[in-house]
């Protein structure tokens, strides 16, 4: 993960344990090949994604998180324990972005460093 979002990601994880949920990263970087595969499957609207970002010498630099408890995944006890909207507002107190307050495609367990108007810059940084 890029060197900004690690802290608030560690900060977003201890918010969540000590709610008494079981956070995990399921995905910090992934290839664009696993995001192709994604994006084929209806499970993300985008060919590129922050999760995507690289440095120029292409070791991983994800701008992005996704956060699950590890005892529902994407289940819908996700939402009926109340682990998406605890995660809602954990990562806002860090000042993240986060997937579920989008209208067009919630992304419930995504959050991210920079606004969605910054993705072609950061393709652009990683040489894609």
């Amino acid at each position: 993960m890029h060197l900004e979002l690690r802290p608030k990601v560690r900060a977003v994880l201890r918010g969540l344990n000590q709610r008494g949920f079981q956070p995990k990263v399921f995905y910090g970087w992934r290839s664009v090949a696993v995001q192709q595969d994604l994006y084929k499957k209806g499970n993300s609207k985008v060919r590129f994604s922050f999760h995507n970002a690289q440095m120029p010498n292409g070791r991983p630099n994800s701008y992005a998180a996704d956060i699950i408890d590890g005892r529902y995944g994407w289940l819908p006890e996700a939402e009926t324990s109340g682990f998406w909207k605890a995660l809602g507002e954990e990562a806002k107190k860090q000042g993240l972005y986060w997937g579920g307050d989008w209208s067009t495609f919630r992304d419930w367990a995504h959050v991210q460093l920079v606004a969605n108007s910054q993705l072609a810059q950061v393709m652009k940084e990683s040489g894609l």
